[in-house]
């Protein structure tokens, strides 16, 4: 372990930082005495898991075995790495444990402290990791039907953790290079970033050791694939492995740049066929937009995440029928063809040690139904007492229902994507940290405008005062979480502002009184119109695109007391 941190500064950053503390964090590989005088092994702890009877339970007891481990450990790291102690416990707890960076986003971004707390999560993530593989390992099956697999595919999942964790030491590399390389030019590479020799360079050519590692344990995957190539899916999951396993280990940048788009095709059709594990690309995160991240995620179709993919897929097809309504019809079978996968993840490395999303789009949509549900489900029910028609529109509704309405929000946002978020010359038009911003308000935008019309003709099962709280809850959750020139944070005062200026709601200094439900639904379709004439029109280029997003994306006085109240 302690040669990965060794590495993780060299070549071809000349400016290299220096990173006190770096062997400090390997106080959470140390043993430790027990209440009874027993040693605590980090080897040992997946035999504290206990009893399960799906994949979320499982996901949900491996997280409190690592956290639990973590509290018990954090006294002595903040004795070590004094640095720390000048952040708050609550969100380094957070951002350790969960991968929850945004509390610390103002306060890390950028800085040594960020590549330090990498390496910590790191460390904590090979410790989960850990835990996966043995339990895999052991487990009857029946325990293996549990998480969607066969006795068959034991040794795949194993051998997919041990190569994707490899991307958690090639992200902390990465972070590095990235904190001191220039600023990309605008025909930027997304696959080579460029050094501060100015040329560009692939993850193979920067950080050899890792990326062959991750590469050839891949390509291993492969030549056991007699033993579980007549599994739904594999033909289509092969594919997409041997595109990733080149990925990794390409060294001209111009291949490399038109294998993202390959790789994007191929996941695609590895969730279309449905194979039981999915590993996420590298293609969805940007640390230095336009430059990729390095990750990897393992996940498992389990029996109750499969569940959720019926009623996703129904939605799917509800909003692509409506979109005549905001005059975009022409992105309907775009949006119905684009395959959707829900999955329990066991695995989030690389990039995800700082940011774990709870869903994805490009070519696809995935949900991380267990992160989706620590991340948001769990927590809408807090935020929803603030709006004072709450009560009564959710009476004796289940938690099960208030938790799935959640979801189902994340999947109208991953959707909304489809109308022009994704198209290239758009973003390249908008310029990318506008268009950055913008693509995020036109997700949380875009369906509403629909809203209306699908409670109306019963095509989703909410009622108005049901879905207009919720419209305001979702904001309020973002709002508390995140950074002010956060992306997510823009788009939810985007969301919430008008209603305030146009006096549909107002907040009395505890509460949120809602004044004029159909007139808030008129402003939501109103909104998502505004951001689709903003994309379709070919004058709103880079710089208007930037004035545009500070005239609508800064709180009015009426929001920002409500933020402030959230915030304290």
């Amino acid at each position: 372990m302690l040669k990965v941190f060794k590495k993780i500064m060299e070549k071809p950053i000349t400016n290299r930082p220096r990173l006190r503390n770096i062997e400090d964090t390997l106080v959470l590989l140390e043993s430790e005495e027990g209440p009874d005088g027993e040693k605590i092994n980090w080897k040992d702890l997946y035999e504290k898991v206990g009893p399960w009877e799906s994949g979320l339970e499982l996901a949900d007891k491996v997280r409190e075995v690592v956290r639990g481990y973590l509290v018990s450990k954090f006294p002595e790291i903040k004795e070590r790495i004094p640095s720390i102690n000048a952040l708050p416990d609550k969100e380094v707890l957070d951002a350790l444990s969960n991968s929850w960076f945004e509390g610390l986003e103002e306060k890390v971004k950028g800085k040594r402290s960020e590549v330090l707390l990498s390496v910590l999560t790191h460390i904590l993530r090979r410790i989960e990791k850990r835990i996966y593989t043995k339990i895999i390992e052991n487990s009857s099956d029946d325990d293996l039907e549990k998480l969607g697999l066969s006795s068959n595919l034991r040794t795949l999942v194993t051998t997919t953790l041990e190569a994707s964790v490899k991307s958690d030491p090639l992200y902390i590399r990465y972070l590095a290079y990235a904190q001191l390389s220039p600023k990309p030019p605008e025909d930027a590479n997304p696959s080579a970033p460029i050094g501060q020799d100015g040329k560009p360079h692939t993850w193979a050519e920067l950080f050899p050791h890792e990326t062959q590692f991750i590469s050839k344990k891949l390509k291993n995957l492969l030549k056991s694939k007699e033993k579980w190539q007549d599994v739904e899916g594999a033909g289509e999951f092969i594919k997409y492995i041997e595109l990733l396993a080149d990925y990794f280990s390409e060294k001209d940048v111009n291949k490399a740049r038109e294998m993202k788009d390959e790789i994007e095709m191929a996941y695609a059709d590895s969730i279309t066929g449905g194979f039981p594990v999915i590993i996420s690309p590298p293609t969805g995160s940007y640390y230095k937009e336009p430059y990729l991240d390095p990750e990897l995620r393992v996940s498992l179709r389990t029996p109750e995440s499969r569940a959720q993919e019926q009623n996703f897929i129904a939605l799917q097809n509800v909003i692509a029928d409506e979109l005549g309504t905001l005059g975009v019809s022409q992105f309907a079978d775009d949006m119905r063809q684009k395959p959707i996968a829900s999955v329990v993840s066991i695995g989030a490395y690389g990039a995800n040690l700082t940011f774990t999303a709870a869903a994805e789009t490009e070519k696809d949509i995935t949900l991380f139904l267990d992160e989706q549900i620590r991340r948001y489900d769990k927590n809408l029910k807090d935020f929803l007492p603030m709006i004072e028609i709450s009560d009564n529109a959710f009476g004796d509704t289940p938690v099960e229902r208030i938790e799935e309405m959640s979801r189902e929000d994340t999947i109208f946002h991953e959707l909304s994507h489809s109308i022009w978020t994704l198209d290239k010359e758009a973003q390249k038009r908008l310029g990318i940290k506008s268009e950055t911003i913008i693509g995020e308000i036109a997700a949380e935008t875009i369906s509403r405008g629909l809203a209306k019309e699908l409670i109306e003709k019963g095509k989703i099962n909410y009622t108005q005062e049901q879905y207009i709280a919720v419209t305001i809850a979702i904001p309020l959750q973002v709002i508390k979480g995140r950074d002010p020139n956060n992306e997510y944070f823009k788009a939810a005062v985007y969301v919430l502002n008008g209603m305030f200026e146009q006096g549909l709601i107002e907040f009395s200094g505890t509460k949120i009184r809602v004044k004029k439900i159909d007139e808030i639904f008129d402003y939501l379709q109103d909104n998502a119109k505004k951001i689709i004439a903003l994309y379709e029109d070919s004058e709103m280029n880079g710089e208007k695109a930037n004035k545009w997003v500070k005239e609508n994306t800064t709180a009015g006085k009426k929001l920002q007391e409500l933020i402030d109240f959230i915030k304290k």
